[in-house]
């Protein structure tokens, strides 16, 4: 805490945030209380999402990868397969 902050009356280093956020420490603590609350549930999804890709546990690089495909969607030819072009007669895609 600083000079200014004291000649402010602020109490603490957290009060100076919660007056720019225009917030008082009751709904601080609303929302983190909110977000502890929460993380069971996410960590179920993310195990499960987990197994769903086939691994034991989610690496940060997948919490946001898709699951599943989506309506419609054509899937992309698998490595090592041939697919001709229909404007040409080269192969594309080997």
């Amino acid at each position: 805490m600083n000079t200014l902050d004291r000649r402010r009356g602020r109490t603490d280093c957290l009060h100076q945030p919660l007056d720019q956020a225009r917030i008082d420490r009751e709904t601080l603590q609303a929302m983190l209380g909110a977000m502890a609350d929460s993380f069971p549930a996410f960590r179920r999804y993310f195990q499960h999402k987990a197994v769903l890709l086939g691994k034991e546990a989610l690496p940060w690089w997948d919490l946001f990868a898709p699951v599943g495909t989506p309506a419609g969607a054509t899937p992309l030819p698998r490595r090592g397969t041939c697919f001709w072009s229909s404007s040409a007669p080269s192969r594309i895609g080997c």
